[in-house]
């Protein structure tokens, strides 16, 4: 995002990270409790943070700047008292997250009730709200007031520092068909559903594999048609490069996830025209359009849902390849990055001018 704005806004000036002995106590404690309970604390909604933030952000914003864009900042613009407009663009609300993530899941009361007063404030100090998905910014309008006008909705982009051709991403042999699971987390994830629904292709006589790329599944997860990739590393160029060809090689990206805010897979899945098939929750189609880029199912379809959808699609070769340049198509017209830092951009110097003329956009 920030090299997004580089290249096509102005220029960019980092004002993080800062230090917080707040912030440190409450990291420690979550990986405390995630590595003794099973289950990490949500620390970064509270007052005493959002104060703390505010003013030491505050003393490093530029007196020429333009802008304040503050992506996922809500506790960090808060308390900020500033003259200079912010743009805030997040891909949830704590609405949204509030009971439907496990991490926002079961928390105190007083945690609650000061995470929606951080995030309130942060939709009333900004003067412009982006979302990638119609998901989030229905959330805003609806849960915290925020008028129509202030938001706009732009997906975000492929995290891909080199992306294919797309000679070669649409020449891609996929003749075989190969399921890719790319996650952190393989229960949140959908994993196990994942895995049932090769397995049903298989029982219907379909030579599925499944790669999961990013965790280690169960053992009772394993078999020979399945390859576990724990983890790749994309700031390292041969590892960015390896997950590339998975993608190239895979017939469907799946990601049945039971949580999910967006999804930057998809948008990396759909520049190597990839199609995904996923679970319609949360903002996932603001990445995936069902029936351009890949296929939605709703919460609750089963192995067999999944399975008779990709295998329609992918018996029908004219089919399949339309969902091919349609993934690739989606990436070049509105899943990357620099598409957003245009939308962004242009939106913003819209708020910029309604302020007075300040220069050279400066972020």
């Amino acid at each position: 995002m920030a090299r997004a704005l580089s290249r096509e806004c102005g220029e960019v000036v980092h004002l993080g990270p800062v230090f917080s002995a707040i912030d440190l106590v409450g990291r420690v404690r979550s990986r405390l409790s995630a590595r003794l309970a099973g289950r990490a604390i949500a620390h970064d909604h509270g007052l005493a943070l959002a104060r703390e933030y505010g003013w030491r952000f505050a003393s490093r914003i530029p007196p020429d700047a333009d802008l304040v864009v503050a992506p996922a900042g809500s506790t960090q613009i808060a308390f900020l008292k500033t003259d200079v407009p912010i743009l805030y663009t997040s891909d949830a609300t704590f609405a949204l997250m509030h009971g439907y993530h496990p991490l926002y899941s079961d928390l105190p009361e007083r945690y609650v009730r000061e995470a929606h007063e951080i995030e309130r404030r942060a939709l009333a100090r900004a003067a412009l709200v982006v979302y990638p998905s119609e998901w989030a910014a229905r959330s805003a309008r609806s849960d915290y007031g925020v008028p129509a006008e202030k938001i706009r909705v732009i997906p975000y982009g492929a995290n891909l520092t080199r992306v294919p051709p797309r000679e070669a991403a649409l020449a891609a042999e996929r003749e075989e068909l190969r399921l890719l699971f790319v996650g952190g987390n393989w229960e949140r994830k959908g994993g196990p559903l994942a895995f049932d629904v090769a397995l049903a292709l298989r029982e219907a006589g379909w030579p599925a594999r499944l790669t999961v790329c990013g965790c280690v599944p169960p053992s009772r997860y394993r078999a020979d048609w399945v390859e576990v990739i724990p983890r790749l590393d994309k700031r390292k160029p041969e590892e960015e490069e390896r997950l590339s060809r998975l993608m190239l090689q895979a017939a469907f990206l799946i990601l049945p996830s039971l949580n999910e805010c967006f999804g930057i897979v998809f948008c990396e899945a759909s520049a190597h025209g990839t199609p995904s098939i996923a679970t319609d929750t949360g903002g996932i189609a603001g990445a995936v359009r069902h029936g351009e880029n890949g296929f939605l199912l709703p919460v609750g379809a089963g192995p067999g849902d999944f399975a008779r959808k990709i295998t329609e699609a992918f018996q029908d070769r004219d089919r399949y390849r339309r969902l091919v340049v349609g993934s690739r198509d989606a990436y070049e017209s509105r899943l990357n990055w620099t598409t957003w830092a245009r939308s962004a951009c242009e939106a913003a110097r819209g708020v910029v001018e309604r302020g007075g003329p300040r220069g050279t956009l400066k972020y």
